[in-house]
């Protein structure tokens, strides 16, 4: 069996951000502890109770809301078939991928990691925002060719998923 014969393909991000929502909340807690810690140790203890249960329940909710929102902000792959499954937890119908957009790896130019494979950076259109990831140029091409087989708008303007030409 050949691998592009298959009925799902994963795309995995070459570059996955774990930590971002870790470092997010972490910050979040940190401001809201500093300023309950700040009103009990003396240098905001001339505020009145109510602030602080304020910062209680404002640190509560927006910690609330980050939490919820934060599978949201990176992905870790996607999974191409007769749905676009976006993990962690997401899933859209074919028909809310507006287009798919390819550019070049933003970093590319500043790794200097051992592997020849190229990379770039492929953006999926939705009906409501956008996701994105940085994916192998052959993966990359196994997303044009799942886009085309769906009817989805597919834009390369920079080229990156031509063959690299090489100076005789």
């Amino acid at each position: 069996m050949n691998p592009d014969d298959a009925s799902d393909w994963t795309i995995r991000d070459r570059r996955p951000n774990r930590l971002t929502r870790w470092f997010i909340l972490g910050g979040l807690l940190s401001v809201w502890g500093g300023l309950i810690l700040a009103r009990r140790a003396g240098p905001l203890s001339w505020l009145p109770v109510e602030f602080e249960v304020f910062v209680c329940i404002v640190g509560i909710i927006s910690c609330g809301v980050l939490a919820f929102l934060l599978p949201f902000i990176s992905a870790r792959h996607w999974k191409l078939g007769e749905k676009f499954v976006v993990w962690p937890g997401r899933e859209y119908p074919v028909g809310d991928v507006r287009e798919i957009a390819f550019a070049p790896d933003p970093a590319e130019d500043y790794d200097d990691a051992a592997t020849p494979a190229r990379g770039c950076e492929v953006r999926a259109r939705l009906r409501r925002g956008e996701v994105r990831l940085i994916a192998s140029v052959g993966d990359a091409r196994r997303v044009r060719d799942w886009a085309v087989r769906h009817g989805i708008e597919v834009t390369d303007p920079a080229g990156v998923l031509e063959p690299a030409r090489h100076d005789p």
